[in-house]
């Protein structure tokens, strides 16, 4: 199997048209323990062309296709894939049960380039050094599998020219006769409730298919019947910097609210972490705002938002560590889609989550923690490649601006420790560069990046340019705490190659050490009572929160205080790290600017099973398409714009 799990509408749609609007393809039997076919192609070019005085075959037929189009001067081999409705991804055979060729002596054409020369197309016939190396591939095989509303659904891929290029002898196939033998079906496959007539027209055995429908576990949930924003006053504003956040009766004013009719009791909090939607489906995703745990102090229970009270919440941007539950590791995310992680506030609702106390354990500790990992990152998007996609890279090289420095504090770290770097960096260029990273004037990586090949960089088939990832290790004393990461790009030269630092990430171990009256830090990958001492805080009002789960912050209380130190107990667990962040009231954060928002309800909108998501200066265009989705596209569908 070629690629797990990949089924794009589009692939299907691809397949029905290419299977059933041609006659090449005719099912002799079909059921839920095999298929049987016959595939008898449909030649539309036999032809000979010379080149560099040597004889070539053209050989085309309908619904062929070249998949290494890339691979100039190699024989030019098409196959032909269709799509087949199976119970799983493992356990099907295949096999070739008849057949019908002929057999000729000669070599196939070659695979031509794509040239652009002043806006103009052509093509360019040359052979490959490598042509003699072909090797054939099989007559029949599986390709790519995935799922299709439920179905599994295998790609069948049928070469009907076979080349031996060391005897220069062609088979051309005239007939194939295919047996594909099933595995069993799953106790969690039935038939499908009724029939799909995209898939109808798409699986060339979708009757027997419908018996492969997989009942998932879990099925997309309809979304809540009104969202929160849809009734109430609601106000957005951003909180950049990752930290405590403070809202008082000065900061309400400022922003044009009447403090003195709003009861902080009620102040609610609203966001979902920060972090990218996933792209696979059927994860569980909140389908509404998450409201966020706060910290109330009220000096009175009078129902005013008086001028000694204040709410405390965790903010924080669009690029933050975090740990990720599954590969066991702090990583960075990063939201390519968003600068800013936006929040919502409202009132007058109904009473707001509260933080959580835990208390700090009393039992002797297992462990005594006085460091924690920390990193730091760069990452800027100021260039998009190909003016397509999500892909931005951040600052650029070239032969003649070919070093940058970057300063970065890192307060607190163990002298003489090990830091790890992180970078990518990409290459816009023919030829090989050679990359080096310098830390305080000392090197510490020096390795080539590749380029997109001698005569390609304009080639529309080829890479757009080489992006490669590095890691490096340094082990030193930084003067001042302070990295001073250098990258300097050696082209080619005279060449026309751009390089660009996409971004980079440093991790090292810091001292449980407060600076500007702030610390963030981690628990140990380990199992038992942990104690942190924690150290350099301008006062001795010091705040601990655990703030590992972003929506559920807990406070810890019980903490031992003396002067700017403070120590508490904590239960730690192997394959779980905890997040910290202690503060005083100096380190507190002031949100962003209020601005409010009409209320919605997305939740209320009509069902649709295609959505069109516009800009308002194409919604007349949106709205042509939902007219044809709905009333002249061969397949109806409801939709939404």
């Amino acid at each position: 199997m070629k690629s797990k799990y990949f089924i794009i509408f589009t692939f299907i749609l691809l397949a029905s048209s290419a299977v059933l609007a041609s006659q090449d393809i005719k099912v002799i039997s079909s059921g839920t323990r095999s298929l049987t076919l016959e595939f008898t192609p449909q030649y539309t070019d036999t032809s000979s062309v010379i080149i560099n005085n040597q004889t070539f075959k053209r050989i085309s037929f309908s619904g062929g296709e070249v998949l290494n189009l890339q691979d100039y001067g190699m024989p030019a081999i098409s196959v032909r894939s269709f799509s087949v409705g199976v119970p799983g991804e493992v356990g099907n055979t295949i096999q070739v049960i008849g057949s019908d060729y002929i057999e000729l002596q000669g070599r196939v054409a070659p695979i031509r380039k794509t040239v652009y020369k002043n806006g103009m197309l052509s093509y360019s016939d040359i052979i490959s050094s490598k042509y003699n190396d072909y090797r054939m591939n099989d007559l029949v095989s599986f390709g790519r599998y995935g799922l299709a509303r439920n179905i599994p659904v295998q790609t069948v891929n049928v070469y009907p020219v076979q080349f031996d290029a060391e005897k220069n002898s062609i088979r051309i196939y005239k007939k194939i006769v295919i047996r594909i033998n099933f595995a069993s079906v799953k106790p969690n496959q039935g038939t499908a409730a009724k029939d799909d007539d995209l898939l109808k027209e798409s699986l060339i055995n979708y009757q027997a298919a419908k018996n492969f429908s997989i009942v998932q576990p879990r099925r997309l949930g309809k979304a809540a019947v009104s969202s929160v924003l849809s009734q109430g006053r609601w106000f957005r504003f951003e909180a950049p910097a990752e930290g405590m956040y403070k809202i008082t009766a000065s900061f309400l004013k400022d922003q044009g609210l009447d403090p003195n009719s709003i009861d902080p009791r009620t102040i609610k909090i609203y966001n979902n972490g920060g972090k990218v939607l996933p792209e696979a489906l059927n994860l569980e995703v909140p389908n509404d705002p998450v409201e966020n745990s706060v910290f109330l102090y009220k000096a009175q229970d009078d129902g005013k938002f008086n001028s000694e009270d204040y709410i405390l919440f965790y903010g924080r941007g669009n690029q933050f560590f975090d740990y990720d539950t599954s590969s066991h590791k702090v990583v960075r995310y990063y939201h390519p889609y968003s600068n800013s992680n936006y929040y919502w506030l409202t009132f007058s609702q109904g009473e707001s989550k509260k933080m959580q106390q835990v208390q700090s354990l009393t039992q002797n500790p297992d462990f005594v923690q006085t460091t924690t990992k920390a990193f730091a990152s760069w990452e800027e998007d100021k260039y998009k490649l190909m003016n397509s996609g999500r892909y931005y890279v951040g600052d650029d090289f070239s032969e003649t601006n070919n070093s940058r420095t970057y300063l970065t504090n890192l307060n607190g770290i163990v002298s003489g420790s090990t830091i790890a770097y992180k970078f990518n960096f990409v290459n816009r260029s023919e030829y090989s560069a050679v990359i080096s990273l310098y830390e305080n004037s000392t090197s510490v990586l020096s390795a080539y990046i590749s380029g997109v090949g001698v005569g390609l960089l304009d080639d529309p088939q080829a890479n757009y340019a080489i992006s490669q990832v590095y890691n490096a290790n340094y082990r030193s004393t930084l003067p001042d705490d302070r990295s001073m990461l250098k990258f300097t790009y050696k082209p080619n030269p005279g060449s026309q190659s751009t390089g660009y630092l996409n971004y980079f990430e440093i991790s090292y171990d810091k001292q449980l050490k407060a600076f500007s009256d702030a610390l963030m830090f981690y628990s140990t990958d380990t199992t038992g009572v942990d104690e942190f001492r924690l150290s350099g805080f301008g006062s001795s009002d010091i705040q601990v929160f655990d703030i590992t789960d972003n929506a559920n912050l807990k406070q810890v209380s019980g903490a031992s205080i003396s002067g700017g130190d403070c120590s508490f107990r904590a239960q730690s667990q192997k394959g779980r790290l905890s997040k910290y962040m202690a503060v005083t009231p100096a380190a507190y954060l002031t949100p962003g600017k209020l601005s409010e928002m009409s209320n919605s309800n997305v939740h209320a909108t009509p069902e649709a099973k295609f959505i069109i998501i516009t800009n308002k200066a194409f919604l007349d265009e949106a709205n042509r398409l939902k007219t044809f989705k709905e009333t002249g596209a061969k397949f109806k569908i409801s939709t939404s714009v």
